[in-house]
Order: structure tokens, then sequence, then C-alpha cells
């Protein structure tokens, strides 16, 4: 009897354990119906779908894992104005859709006084104040104009870039840091690039910003060290149209040549102290003998988990040593270079069969070399300072904007 109790209690558990993992799946899925409806019916309050409403609606369909068939669906349904309002029944999830619907109505950068009235109407039955969806109309339209700013810098810096018909190696790593910078979107960026031949300069409104701008064109005019006749045209046009000339263009010039001297001299001398940084801390980890398969492990289950330890066996000098590498690994090695931690694993794989971490470092220190360019800050943080940071870095983690893929007739 028990044999068999043993036998079917196993079958019964999974069984049980299926039930409430689908129930679970089920609620998620009717719950983003329910807001993808909702919003829906918001963005089809005026009649007319805008591209860039119905790219949003995709976008967060795709997000929810919906399917085509019930996309269009529920799209064509709000259009007939036969679709109604599935109030969420938690306060998260009140005030997401909330935000959800905001920046439904701010998709086409206008306001649309149905679309207003709808959302007010959505915010009433939720229970949320008209203030505050004022409010939060107020914090998303501020944010949406700061975006506009940014990917306006950014698109004069792509149309320089492209000036001479080609996208120098120098350019491109330019544009990725402004990109990531500014906070430039991968779909502003895809955008740019589908719709390269048809962008026009654009003038920011305040004389402080256009004259940062005209530094900023300048600067990448000289990147590459070759100032291109049809790049300096472009730089030349943007000037005039901000009441400025060619010899402003010129000390720009002359003022970005004298600070890349500068840096030279004093990029050597960042180098070679962080270089020395890196030693110090792998020759402080060598001397404490610790084994190397249990730091190993560590590291590893701080990657997996994203969440931070301190050994209890090792003294409080073990514990800082140990959090200052796994810094260097997961966050200085991923800032200056976010597409070199996914070979981190590798190493660490590597450092548990040699029983050493002399690959590691080398790793380390050869990204930092190729990368790096900026003072390292570390030896004032604690272990918990680390160890924020390190949590930090690695629940952040996103992946980066990149300026492609680039029409090979550009490159």
């Amino acid at each position: 009897m028990c044999d068999v109790l043993f036998e079917i209690l196993p079958n019964k558990l999974a069984a049980n354990v299926n039930f409430v993992a689908h129930k679970v799946y089920m609620e998620e899925k009717n719950r983003h119906l329910a807001t993808f409806q909702n919003l829906c019916i918001i963005a089809s309050a005026d009649g007319a779908l805008d591209y860039r409403e119905k790219n949003l609606l995709y976008e967060l369909a795709e997000s929810m894992g919906l399917e085509q068939e019930v996309i269009a669906h529920l799209i064509q349904q709000a259009k007939k104005e036969n679709l109604q309002f599935q109030l969420p029944t938690t306060e998260e999830d009140r005030l997401m859709e909330l935000k959800l619907g905001v920046l439904m109505i701010l998709a086409d950068e206008k306001i649309e006084p149905e679309e207003y009235h709808a959302c007010k109407q959505f915010a009433t039955d939720m229970g949320i104040s008209v203030q505050m969806l004022d409010e939060t109309i107020a914090y998303y339209q501020e944010r949406q104009q700061e975006q506009k700013y940014h990917v306006g810098i950014f698109q004069n810096l792509f149309m320089m870039a492209l000036a001479d018909g080609q996208i120098t190696e120098e350019e491109q790593q330019l544009l990725l840091e402004i990109a990531q910078h500014l906070g430039i979107q991968q779909s502003d960026i895809d955008r740019l690039l589908d719709h390269h031949e048809e962008l026009d300069l654009i003038i920011p409104p305040s004389e402080e910003d256009q004259y940062f701008s005209l530094k900023n064109l300048v600067y990448m005019m000289v990147v590459d060290g070759n100032i291109d006749p049809k790049e300096y045209a472009l730089c030349k046009a943007f000037a005039e149209q901000i009441g400025k000339d060619l010899q402003d263009i010129e000390a720009i010039i002359s003022e970005y040549q004298q600070m890349q001297v500068e840096r030279k001299g004093s990029a050597q001398e960042i180098e070679q102290d962080n270089i020395d940084l890196y030693l110090d801390i792998f020759n402080d980890f060598s001397s404490l003998a610790l084994p190397i398969d249990r730091v190993v492990g560590l590291m590893q289950k701080t990657l997996e988990t994203q969440k931070c330890t301190e050994e209890t066996a090792w003294n409080p000098r073990e514990n800082l040593v140990v959090s200052r590498l796994m810094w260097l690994a997961y966050v200085r090695c991923p800032m200056i270079a976010p597409q070199s931690l996914i070979m981190i694993p590798s190493f660490l794989h590597l450092a548990r069969s040699r029983e050493d971490l002399h690959d590691l470092r080398d790793f380390l220190i050869q990204n930092e070399q190729t990368f790096g360019g900026s003072a390292i800050e570390l030896f004032h943080l604690d272990v918990q300072g680390l160890h924020v940071e390190i949590e930090q870095h690695l629940k952040g983690k996103v992946d980066p904007p990149h300026v492609g893929d680039i029409p090979s007739s550009l490159m």
C-alpha cells in the first residue's frame, strides 16, 4: 500500500504544481489582455490611430506576449467603440495603468481632447483624482521634451558622421558613448538609420544649447583626425543658422586639439595608476591564500543571483579584498566595455580548473588598457558600499544602444 502511495503522490503533487502554474499564467495573461484593451480604448478615443500610437501598442503587446490575432482584434473593436474599460484590482496595477494611459495619449506628442477625456474617465473609474492625472501628464510631458531634445542633439551628430558618406570607427564609438550618455533609445537610432537621407539639422531654442551643439558637431568632425569638406560644410551651415562664423569653428577646433594634447598626457598617467590598482588587488588576493574554488563559487553565485553575501568564515580584510576583485569584474569591466561581461563566466570556469586567477586578471587588465580612460575610484568604498554598487550594476544591466546594423554603404 505504501509503495502505491509513493508512486501516486509525486504524480499528484506534480499535477497540483502544474495546475497552480497554469492558473497563475492565465491570470497574468488575462491581466495583460485587460491592460491592452484599456490602452486600445484610450488610443482610439479620437477616432484615429496615429502610427506612433500603433507602434507603442504593438511594442507593449509584444512585451506582454500577446498574439498578433488578439492584438488586431482588440484594436479593431476599440475603433468600433465596442470595448469597455477593465479595471485593475490592485493599487500597484492601477498606478501602472495610469502611467501607461498617459504615455499612450502622449505617443503622438499632442493631447487630443477625446483621448484626455477617455484617460480621465479611466482614472476616475479607478478612484484616481484628476489632479494626479494632470500631474502625471505634466511629468511625462517634461520627460518627453527632454528626450526629444536629446534625440535632436544625437541626430545632428549622426548627420555629421554621415556627411562624408561613411561612419568611421572613431565616429561610431563617439556616437555610442553619446547615445548612452543621453539615454537614446535603440528605436531612435534605428529610425535615424532608416531615414538618414531625409534628416535635417535640429536647432536648439537657447543660445547656450546652440553653441553646445556646435561644439559637439565640431568634435564629431575632427574625432577621426580627418576634416572632410562635406563635414566642414555641415558645420558651417549649422554655425550660420545660430549666428556664428568660421572663426568660431576654428576656435573650437583649436580648443579640441589642445584638449587632446592635455588628455593624452593625463590619460597615460591614469592608465598606469589603474593598472597598478588591478595588480595591487590581485597581489593582495594572492597573499591571503584563499581557496580558489571557494572564491570562484562565491563570484559565480553573485553573478547568478545578482546578490552579494559575505563569507562568515573569512575575516573583514579577506571579505574586503574579494569584494574589490568582484567590483573590478562586475562593475568596472562592463562599465567601460558592456559586452565584456559575457566573458567573465568563462574565465571563472577556467580559474576553477587551473586553480588560479591569472587568466581573469590578464583579461581584466587588457580590457582596461583597451577601453579604460577614466580614473578608478574604488578604495573609498567599504564592503557594504562595494556590494551595493555590484548589485545595482548587475540588476540594472541593460543592452546598450548600438549604431547598427549600419548599411555597408555607410561603412
